[in-house]
Order: C-alpha cells, then sequence, then structure tokens
C-alpha cells in the first residue's frame, strides 16, 4: 500500500467560504455520453457516441463551526427571506474551487441544492451539502489553486443546540427530541439556455421545501401540526453569533408509524415544513 494517498489535503472554496471536508464526502462529474443504437446497414455494436450535459456535484459532509455558518451565508445560499430573490431564484453562491491534493476542479460559479443539518445527544453535529457547479468549468485542475486553509474552529456538538416553542431541550418537556435531522432544498434543476458548450449556463431554483426529523423517547409528546407555537432551533457554534431558524408549520407525515431501537425504545417523526399561509417562508433565519 505504499501508493495509498491520503485525503488530508483536501479542500473546498464556495465564494468566500472555505468548508472543511469529513469522511464520505464525494464529488462527480460524468461525461453523460449518449450512446445511440443505430440499426441501418452493417451496424451491429453501438460504436459512435457523443458528450452530454456535464457539471461537477459536490456531496459534502463538513462540521459546523464558526468559520461559515452565519445567518447571513444561510439566507443567501436559499435566497431567504423568499421575498428578497430576484425572479423567482437563488443568487450564486461564488465561484467553486476543489483540490483534493493530486487534482480538483474548479467552476466560476455555484449554487447549494440542498443542506442538511443534524444532531444527537452526545455527538457533533452533522451537515451535509449538496452543491452544484456551472459557467465556465475546468474539470482537470492539477496545481493548487488557493492556500490550504487549516481548520482550527472548535465545531459545534449537541450541546451547542437549544430550542423553544413545541420543540424542547429541556427534560421532560413537550417536544423533547433526542435526535434531529433538518433539510433544506433548493430544487435546483439545470438552466436549458444553449451555449455552444457541454456545460450549463446556469442552475434555477424551484420551489424551496424544508423537512424535520425527530427521533423521541416512546412516551415523549411530540410537537403538534400547526402553526401555533412555532419551534426555533438555536444552533450557537463555539466563538460564532447564534443562529436562529424557525420552521413556521410543522406538518408531521407519520404520526401512527412506531421505531424499536435499544435499549430504549424510541419513535421516529418526519415534518414536512409548509409557509404559515400562501405567502409565508416555510423556514426564517437569523
Amino acid at each position: 500500500m505504499s501508493n495509498f494517498l491520503f485525503g488530508l489535503r483536501n479542500v473546498i472554496k464556495l465564494g468566500s467560504v472555505t468548508l472543511p471536508i469529513l469522511q464520505g464526502s464525494m464529488v462527480s462529474m460524468p461525461k453523460n455520453y449518449n450512446i445511440p443504437a443505430v440499426f441501418s446497414a452493417d451496424n451491429l455494436f453501438q460504436f459512435v457516441y457523443v458528450e452530454g450535459l456535464q457539471y461537477p456535484t459536490f456531496q459534502i459532509n463538513t462540521q459546523i463551526n464558526m468559520s461559515w455558518f452565519t445567518a447571513d451565508v444561510l439566507k443567501g445560499w436559499f435566497g431567504l427571506p423568499y421575498s428578497g430573490r430576484s425572479q423567482d431564484d437563488v443568487a450564486t453562491a461564488g465561484a467553486l474551487v476543489y483540490f483534493n491534493g493530486v487534482d480538483g476542479i474548479s467552476a466560476s460559479d455555484c449554487k447549494v441544492n440542498m443542506l442538511r443539518i443534524g444532531g444527537s445527544a452526545g455527538d457533533v453535529l452533522r451537515c451535509t451539502l449538496v452543491i452544484l457547479g456551472y459557467g465556465t468549468i475546468d474539470p482537470a485542475v492539477v496545481v493548487e489553486p488557493i492556500g490550504l486553509t487549516k481548520v482550527t474552529a472548535t465545531p459545534a456538538s449537541f450541546q451547542h443546540v437549544t430550542s423553544t416553542g413545541k420543540m424542547s431541550t429541556t427534560k421532560n418537556a413537550t417536544g423533547a427530541f433526542a435526535s434531529f435531522d433538518l433539510t433544506l432544498n433548493n430544487n435546483l434543476d439545470v438552466n436549458p439556455e444553449m451555449n455552444g458548450s457541454v456545460y450549463p449556463t446556469d442552475f434555477n431554483a424551484g420551489m424551496f421545501t424544508a423537512a424535520l426529523r425527530l427521533v423521541m423517547q416512546a412516551r415523549a409528546t411530540r410537537p403538534a401540526d400547526g402553526v401555533s407555537s412555532p419551534p426555533v432551533l438555536t444552533i450557537a457554534p463555539p466563538g460564532a453569533s447564534n443562529v436562529g431558524i424557525t420552521l413556521a408549520n410543522l406538518l408531521c407525515l407519520d404520526p401512527n408509524e412506531r421505531s424499536v431501537q435499544f435499549p430504549r425504545q424510541m419513535r421516529e417523526y418526519n415534518f414536512a415544513l409548509l409557509g404559515a399561509d400562501a405567502d409565508s417562508d416555510p423556514v426564517t433565519i437569523a
């Protein structure tokens, strides 16, 4: 295993934001070849092909820390509040550069498609992003394009999460939970404009959606559906300002399902996060 390469020099930068990269992260940029089956004359096998639409997709597992986790960054990525969007779209997150110590990919622009934040008692908070690159793309970066940024900030953990409203981090309270996962999704779709290349000109946002998963002790009372007493999930990475995420309107999708987990009886609930009305954001970040 003398040629084994450790992933010690991975770095990804979105605009001015540099993200720590954890194990399980993935980068893909398939050629998406079109390989027609031509049945004419003596064509017995597939032979001709042409490249299809290509763009880098990054699924990044990262840490929540003071270097990037702020209300302004999150609101910019997801175009919140929605009333501030231009033509119902989200703005670019800036130029994207990825390098893994050997080679990498760059794109003149990128957008965040999905962000999932989660935590369980006793653990460091989980965070996964899906990022799409577009514009001018270089799929063969072979020299380190930016200086390596050492990760020195302390990551946020379960004790840095509090909740008020009908979700609670108070013992035995209604809505007390052992684990959560909050997902925000821009539902990006590739812009269909032709530009004489195999790379897309942009990604356009679809309807913003959000979801919540809670794991609770079996005898705990789950948060009620509706708009009353909306939960506010507050995350305070060490050294950073609090980020408060208000969930306007919960709708439990599986109120009657049960889950058995050793050694305690636990229940898992999945919620769609709706707007308080047709013109209200499902999620508010402050």
